[in-house]
C-alpha cells in the first residue's frame, strides 16, 4: 500500500511511462487488473517504444475481454516491437474469441516461431484439432514438444494424451 501511495503521488506530478507501467506492476500484484491495465495502457500511449509497458500491458490483457481493444494495442506492440512473441499470443487469443481462427493461426505461428512457449501450445492445439490449418498430428506434435520443453505443463500432459490417443 506504501509502495503504490509513492506511485500515486509521482503520477500525479509527473505522469511517466515508466512510472504508469510501475504502478501497473503493483496494482496487478494487489489483484486490482482493471486499473493495472488502464496504467499499462495509459503508459503505452505516452511511449509506444517502451519496452516495459509492452511486457506489462501484454500480461495485463489477460484479465480484460475486450477483444477488439485487444486487438489493437498488441497491434500496435507487434508494430513497435516485431519480436514481442507475447503480443502475437495475445492477439491471437482475442482473434480466436472472435472467432477468426485463420488469423488466430497465424498469430500463434509467429508467436511459436518466436519461441513462445503457450503459443507453441496453442499452435499445436490448433494443428491437433485443426482450427484454422488443416489437421497435422506431426506438426502438432513438434510444437507441444517444444512448449513442453520450456516448462509448459500442460504441454507435457497434451503429449501424454497425444500417447495414448495414438495407441486406440
Amino acid at each position: 500500500a506504501r509502495a503504490l501511495q509513492a506511485y500515486d503521488d509521482a503520477t500525479k506530478l509527473q505522469a511517466t511511462a515508466d512510472l504508469l507501467c510501475e504502478r501497473s506492476y503493483i496494482l496487478s500484484n494487489m489483484k486490482r487488473h482493471a486499473e493495472a491495465f488502464a496504467d499499462a495502457k495509459r503508459g503505452h500511449q505516452l511511449d509506444r517504444g517502451n519496452r516495459y509497458c509492452h511486457d506489462r500491458l501484454v500480461r495485463a490483457v489477460g484479465h480484460i475481454d475486450d477483444w477488439k481493444d485487444i486487438i489493437a494495442l498488441m497491434s500496435s506492440i507487434i508494430d513497435a516491437d516485431p519480436a514481442m512473441g507475447g503480443a502475437f499470443r495475445e492477439r491471437g487469443w482475442a482473434n480466436y474469441a472472435l472467432k477468426n481462427q485463420e488469423a488466430a493461426f497465424q498469430d500463434y505461428l509467429v508467436a511459436a516461431k518466436l519461441g513462445d512457449s503457450a503459443g507453441q501450445l496453442q499452435l499445436g492445439r490448433f494443428y491437433l484439432n485443426g482450427v484454422g490449418v488443416k489437421s497435422d498430428r506431426e506438426q502438432a506434435a513438434i510444437w507441444v514438444r517444444k512448449a513442453a520443453a520450456q516448462g509448459e505443463a500442460q504441454a507435457s500432459q497434451m503429449l501424454v494424451e497425444m500417447r495414448l490417443a495414438k495407441r486406440k
